[in-house]
């Protein structure tokens, strides 16, 4: 990390208590972007040996982070700072944790000038002096996994922790989101085909007019409609991690196709089985509407759908 003392060992990480405050947030929380990645991601690749040595027997449970009220969408704006060492703490504002309690974080900062090249990599340890959370968030769904705001304040972080080389941290940070995008396309296939099957048990079970609901046409008509799109999902999700795991030149696009296609595709399968499902489907002792407000977020998670459009549209141009 560039410095006026080479041999310093430790850089600092602080809340930035000039930005703007979030009403939702508890005062003193302020933040612009700040990206966590699992640190399975890039444990084998930036690691040296003697951090390596050291984290890996600490890999037991990971976190994952999203917060970008100001930054959006954009990946290479993280405000947080962690530059120089010095007498004087620089920012490194909190951002949204996913999960309850993580032994590693891996974690996104800006060491340099803007753009992605200024972006470096650094892990910390559970009980890091200086690392916080927040209260833990109401969210409509993904209630098994726990959500909180993660505070920096005054938190000295050795430079061994870094991840690879000074500005390698967007490098790093993008490895894991085309295959994070895959993930949770298929979190929403897994909740699609369940549904599926919750639908179809119900239009065999209850009976209107003297007859199953199985027998109406028009529902027959759905939930093949619905079988078929999970299938046509399920195979963009397939065919986008093959492309993946084979580091082809098309990866990126599909990946983006794939996530859009399916969280899209899944949602509306999910608030169909709902929908047959009638006033049943509404009530809390029914699966289905769980999946409903689990699989809302997956169009927002790992890049908003309109970002995946984005993606896709600048690659046919640039083609």
């Amino acid at each position: 990390v560039k410095s006026r003392e080479p041999r310093a060992s430790h850089l600092r990480l602080h809340v930035d208590a000039s930005k703007p405050q979030l009403s939702s947030f508890p005062k003193g929380f302020h933040w612009e972007y700040f990206l966590f990645v699992p640190f399975s991601h890039v444990r084998g690749h930036f690691l040296g040996s003697k951090v390596k040595s050291h984290f890996l027997k600490l890999l037991l449970l990971l976190c994952q982070a999203h917060g970008r009220v100001y930054a959006g969408g954009n990946p290479s704006a993280p405000a947080g700072r962690a530059p120089q060492p010095g007498p004087q703490p620089q920012t490194a504002p909190p951002s949204h944790l996913q999960g309850a309690s993580p032994v590693l974080y891996v974690v996104m900062c800006r060491t340099g000038g803007e753009g992605p090249k200024g972006i470096s990599c650094l892990v910390l340890e559970k009980g890091t002096p200086g690392l916080s959370f927040g209260k833990k968030e109401k969210k409509v769904g993904w209630n098994s996994q726990p959500t909180r705001a993660v505070i920096f304040e005054d938190c000295a972080v050795p430079v061994a922790n870094r991840l690879g080389e000074e500005g390698h941290g967007f490098n790093i940070a993008m490895q894991g989101l085309n295959g994070g995008r895959i993930n949770i396309a298929s979190c929403s296939l897994g909740a699609a085909h369940a549904s599926v099957l919750l639908a179809r048990e119900h239009l065999n079970v209850r009976k209107q007019f003297g007859e199953v609901l199985a027998c109406n046409q028009y529902l027959q008509f759905e939930l093949a409609q619905m079988a078929t799109r999970l299938v046509a999902a399920r195979l963009m999700v397939r065919s986008a991690a093959r492309a993946l795991q084979e580091q082809r030149n098309d990866a990126v696009a599909l990946c983006s196709m794939a996530k859009l296609f399916a969280t899209d595709e899944c949602f509306a399968i999910c608030n169909q089985a709902l929908q047959m499902h009638g006033g049943y489907g509404y009530l809390k002792d029914y699966a289905v509407q769980q999946f409903v407000r689990d699989i809302r977020v997956h169009q927002i998670l790992e890049g908003t759908n309109e970002i995946m459009k984005m993606i896709i549209a600048r690659t046919l141009l640039q083609a």
